[in-house]
């Protein structure tokens, strides 16, 4: 379970605005022994109070955050690449990102910046109809992450974590992976009613 000290309420935001990536996640899961959604959070955290040194070697630099502007023309002049930013502010996500690679084989970074460049030149119409029309959670997520991201994708939020959090004992991940369950198996009526609402 992660320590309070990197769990921060804004932590997942953090991440997912941030250069670091699902494979930055993956491998400090797998170095830490966590769940890769408690590794996106403890990455947020630490971009938060400003201790990425406290990270693993190979991951206190973002791998998203690479691009040199003396070396790469697409990229801004403090160094951020343009596309993966249109990414990362982007609807596309990790399994998009992991169907157009395998789609038009290529690695996952490359396939970020893909979608990043036709979303930033207006040009979604020209990837794959399965890719535009892939809503549905990927199965090769883990549970933890199908969970969570079933949470995501629902009309709860984080006030919504908190009070189950409170009535159920749960920490806050818990409790947004039990919101996740209930509603990726449509029994949220489980839910306290305090925090159930139809959809």
């Amino acid at each position: 379970m992660m320590a309070s000290s990197d769990w921060h309420p804004k932590g997942f935001e953090a991440y997912a605005k941030s250069d670091y990536t699902y494979d930055d996640a993956a491998m400090l899961a797998s170095l830490w022994n966590i769940p890769i959604v408690e590794a996106k959070q403890v990455l947020g955290h630490k971009i938060i109070n400003n201790i990425q040194d406290l990270l693993p070697e190979g991951l206190q630099t973002p791998s998203g955050a690479k691009a040199d502007p003396k070396l790469d023309p697409k990229a801004e002049p403090n160094g951020t690449d343009v596309k993966f930013q249109a990414y990362v502010h982007s609807r596309y996500d990790y399994t998009d990102a992991e169907l157009l690679a395998s789609l038009w084989n290529m690695s996952i970074i490359e396939a970020k910046h893909e979608i990043g460049y036709k979303v930033k030149h207006g040009l979604e119409q020209n990837l794959p109809d399965k890719l535009r029309e892939n809503d549905h959670v990927s199965p090769h997520l883990s549970p933890e992450d199908k969970a969570y991201e079933a949470y995501r994708q629902s009309h709860y939020d984080y006030d919504d974590a908190e009070l189950l959090s409170g009535v159920w004992g749960l920490s806050i991940v818990e409790a947004k992976h039990m919101i996740g369950v209930t509603v990726a198996t449509k029994m949220e009526t489980l839910l306290p009613g305090k925090i159930y609402r139809e959809s």
